[in-house]
């Protein structure tokens, strides 16, 4: 059956918003803090979502990304808060504190900040938003199979250095790392690697059937080497990349599920069961440095899975992925007691940490990356994992756009900055699509990453960190293999030698 991922996307949100106003009316009297006008305006950003995700979904793909993250982040999460409500940010004590005003109020904003998102969109794409979709196919050497021994000897090297080194950058973004790992290691990127192997394997129709074997283990390595990193958001992440490649190459594109396809339900428990896995490999790297990737192995083999409590797994879950708590402190924190942090988070230090993060040397001085700044709302300091040899490792949280937007510029600022931000980054989109190459799949699917990452938010310093670093990373590798294919022709060319470019690539 024939379906296209918005008609899908559709389908869900409508199940969710039936599921949010039974589960209200069952459950109202055991409530403390969603009151029947949270539900309203949750209703209402469901019906702006089936709305964009109609003929604008068609016209504006990308719209798709923003969808698929306030399912996942907003409309899901408010239905586990209406069973699980001490599950608000990881049931501590803030939650006593909680009204239904205060949730109204987060709900409102994120209502504007959605729509302000999907007018982004639309200003940004507005044009051409489609024109290079039916593009004839350039006749390019096949780099696949070169990518994808490119990709795991990079995913082995990283692993690797990641173990020798007592688990390096595993809590964030490497704030506090050497500059061998910090700047030298960052040019192995296995995530730049597998955006030019899907740009190559989906910009090629004629040629996917022999690549879809290491597509797949592209993508089987991927999950292995962040699931062995500690990466609990891994499948989602893979999820994700799949997703911008399909959008960007075919738009609002059509998946044809069979009825064996009903069989992926049951990766569901599965999933869950992963996350708690590799939930308790981040327990073992935090607390040691000096044990083996063996040592980890056979650790993790003798876990208790008798300790499985669905409850526990779900509220954990949840409480990572959520928009609510990111957004409650900067509007709400200073309200219930907690710190006002806008001195050390501001559009300055958001700009000069932007700055530092992509010039080598911290030229602007030590400042806090905004995604260590987080926890400053609840104890004015960094929230920090000390391992055996002393190294601390800060841990990075989610602001998202509405948090992040708030935090910068208030109510209303922050509303237009939305707008501005998301109507920039698709406007990246609407160039990338004007490269009629190799390469502009591989910076298309890259900015619908950008434009993910905006949606999510760790900081406006650690976006323009992703992204600065990531596109010249990809700049590099689209140069390296220019010059394979050049070197290829000018062998291929000279008399006597039957040394041809496939040759290189096979």
């Amino acid at each position: 059956m024939p379906i296209k991922i918005s008609t899908l996307l559709r389908c869900i949100i409508v199940m969710l918003s039936t599921a949010i106003l039974l589960s209200f009316f069952l459950l109202r009297d055991e409530l403390t803090y969603i009151d029947g006008f949270g539900i309203l305006l949750i209703q209402m950003i469901c019906l702006v979502l089936f709305l964009a995700l109609g003929k604008f979904s068609t016209k504006y793909p990308p719209v798709i990304i923003v969808a698929v993250n306030l399912i996942l982040f907003v409309v899901l999460r408010l239905l586990v808060l209406i069973f699980y409500p001490e599950s608000f940010f990881g049931g501590v004590s803030v939650s006593e504190t909680m009204t239904g005003e205060i949730i109204n109020g987060l709900l409102f904003y994120m209502l504007l900040g959605t729509i302000a998102c999907i007018f982004g969109i639309w200003i940004g794409l507005r044009g051409n938003a489609r024109e290079n979709d039916n593009r004839k196919e350039r006749k390019e050497p096949d780099f696949t199979r070169l990518l994808v021994r490119v990709f795991f000897f990079v995913a082995i090297f990283r692993l690797a250095n990641y173990y020798v080194s007592g688990y390096v950058g595993s809590p964030g973004s490497g704030a506090h790392l050497n500059f061998f790992n910090r700047y030298i290691m960052r040019l192995l990127d296995p995530q730049a690697l597998l955006i030019m192997i899907l740009a190559r394997y989906y910009a090629h129709k004629n040629e996917r059937k022999n690549n879809s074997v290491v597509l797949i283990s592209s993508i089987v390595g991927y999950f292995l080497l962040f699931s062995l990193t500690g990466s609990r958001g891994v499948s989602l992440d893979i999820i994700m990349v799949l997703l911008y490649s399909g959008i960007f190459i075919y738009g609002n594109f059509v998946l044809n599920i069979r009825l064996r396809h009903l069989f992926l339900l049951l990766i569901a428990p599965l999933v869950i069961a992963v996350f708690f896995l590799i939930g308790e490999i981040r327990v073992v790297q935090f607390s040691a440095s000096n044990i083996s990737f063996y040592d980890i192995i056979n650790i993790v083999s003798q876990i208790d899975f008798s300790r499985f409590d669905i409850r526990m797994v779900a509220t954990n879950i949840a409480y990572r992925v959520t928009f609510f708590e990111p957004l409650f402190f900067p509007m709400y924190g200073t309200d219930v007691g907690f710190y006002d942090i806008s001195a050390i988070v501001n559009y300055k230090t958001a700009f000069l940490s932007s700055l530092n993060r992509i010039i080598p040397g911290k030229i602007f001085g030590d400042i806090l990356f905004l995604e260590y700044a987080f926890p400053y709302y609840m104890s004015y300091e960094p929230t920090s994992i000390i391992t055996e040899s002393g190294r601390v490792d800060n841990i990075g949280y989610l602001w998202t756009m509405f948090g992040m937007s708030y935090q910068l510029f208030g109510y209303a600022g922050g509303i237009l900055f939305i707008f501005l931000f998301t109507a920039a980054i698709a406007f990246l989109i609407k160039l990338s699509k004007r490269i009629r190459s190799f390469e502009g799949y591989s910076y298309g699917i890259l900015s619908l990453n950008v434009l993910d990452m905006w949606v999510k938010n760790y900081g406006i310093d650690n976006l323009i960190d992703r992204f600065f670093h990531l596109a010249v990373i990809l700049l590099i590798y689209n140069t390296a293999l220019k010059f394979i294919a050049g070197k290829g022709r000018m062998l291929h060319e000279k008399p006597g030698k039957n040394l041809v470019i496939s040759g290189l690539c096979s």
